[in-house]
């Protein structure tokens, strides 16, 4: 379990040059990203196909996180279309902001297709 730290850094700047304060990130895994970025942003949405990794990835959230980010179960290019994220985190979290900037980390393959 791992996180790019320099990746981490850009993020991090992003969000601070664009107010961003929505994470949205596809490839959840364990949910690494997730927990890191969870006490960075306002919320923090995660997507993996995998059910076990999702699994895992609640059970570190509710251990390491005072605000736990959301974790979904589905296909990446399913997930992705803004009106089926923004509807998910409305229903989720009760958030009313409609005019907001969210940021996409895309970080979702098989070991078979990693580029």
């Amino acid at each position: 379990m791992w996180l790019d730290k320099v990746s981490a850094k850009q993020v991090l700047l992003l969000r601070d040059k664009f107010n961003i304060k929505m994470m949205v990130e596809t490839g959840g895994a364990e949910g690494n990203n997730a927990i890191f970025y969870s006490s960075r942003f306002n919320i923090v949405t995660s997507v993996e196909i995998d059910p076990k990794l999702v699994t895992i990835a609640r059970q570190r959230a509710k251990k390491y996180c005072q605000k736990e980010p959301y974790f979904y179960i589905g296909k990446s290019p399913d997930f992705l279309t803004f009106a089926t994220v923004f509807r998910q985190v409305r229903i989720d979290y009760g958030w009313e902001e409609e005019k907001t900037t969210y940021l996409f980390i895309l970080d979702a393959h098989t070991p078979s297709r990693a580029v």
